[in-house]
C-alpha cells in the first residue's frame, strides 16, 4: 500500500515524539498498559532522507530510540514506535491496531459470521474473554474494545 505522504513527516515527528515519550513515562510510572492504533497505516516504511537527518540529529530520548533502525533506513509508525519505547523502558505494552495489517488484506465477498477478508489478520477477543492473535468471527473483533466480560 502506497501512503499519500511520507512516514515521518512533520505531524508524524510530533505525534511520535509524544507517543515515545508517554509511553516511557507510563512504563517508569509501572502502568504500561494497552496502545490502540486508531489508523495504523503502514507499520514501517523507508526514511525520507530529511527525516533521516532530523532523527539522527536529536539528542538521545524517547523517540531517538523508538526509531531504533534509522541508520538503516526504516522509519516506523506508531504502533513500532510504541513497542520500541516500552521495551526501552523495560516493560512491554500490548499493541492494538484498528485496521490490520495492510499486507493481509485480501478483496472478496465475506460470509458472516465470519471476519470479512478486507479485515485481514486482525486480532480479536473471543467469547470467552481470551485475547486471540487472528480474529475468526466479526464480534471477535468487536469484543476487542466493546466488551468487558464477554462469558
Amino acid at each position: 500500500m502506497r501512503l499519500p505522504y511520507d512516514m515521518g513527516n512533520a505531524g508524524d515527528l510530533l505525534k511520535h515524539g509524544v507517543l515515545a515519550e508517554f509511553v516511557r513515562w507510563r512504563c517508569e510510572s509501572g502502568r504500561a498498559g494497552r496502545f490502540m492504533d486508531l489508523f495504523g497505516g503502514e507499520p514501517e516504511g523507508p526514511a525520507v532522507l530529511e527525516v533521516a537527518t532530523r532523527l539522527r540529529g536529536l539528542p538521545d530520548g524517547a523517540l531517538r530510540s523508538a526509531q531504533k533502525d534509522i541508520d538503516s533506513g526504516r522509519y516506523y509508525g506508531s504502533g513500532f514506535v510504541a513497542r520500541h519505547a516500552a521495551e526501552d523502558a523495560g516493560c512491554s505494552i500490548r499493541v492494538l491496531a484498528a485496521d490490520a495489517d495492510p499486507h493481509t488484506m485480501q478483496p472478496g465477498a465475506g460470509s458472516a459470521p465470519n471476519v470479512h477478508p478486507n479485515f485481514g489478520d486482525v486480532p480479536g477477543v473471543n467469547s470467552g474473554g481470551a485475547p486471540v492473535d487472528v480474529a475468526t468471527f466479526e464480534y471477535e473483533v468487536c469484543y476487542r474494545c466493546h466488551a468487558d466480560d464477554n462469558a
